[in-house]
């Protein structure tokens, strides 16, 4: 996969093919996470989705 992501400065505009960069995210949040627990409820998929949320700040995804 080719980008010039890197050559953007913080709060310029891009535009982001959502396959592309939802698969990527999947893979990083998925490596940060690790599965997921098998028959998780919906108070586990709230701390999940926190600590993803969190997660993705922290590492400058979501200003």
């Amino acid at each position: 996969m080719v980008t010039t992501l890197q050559l953007k400065s913080p709060g310029q505009r891009v535009n982001l093919e959502v396959d592309m960069i939802g698969k990527y995210v999947e893979r990083f949040v998925s490596n940060y996470l690790g599965a997921p627990p098998p028959n998780t409820g919906d108070v586990q998929r709230s701390t999940s989705d926190s600590n993803m949320l969190k997660k993705l700040k922290e590492e400058g995804f979501i200003l």
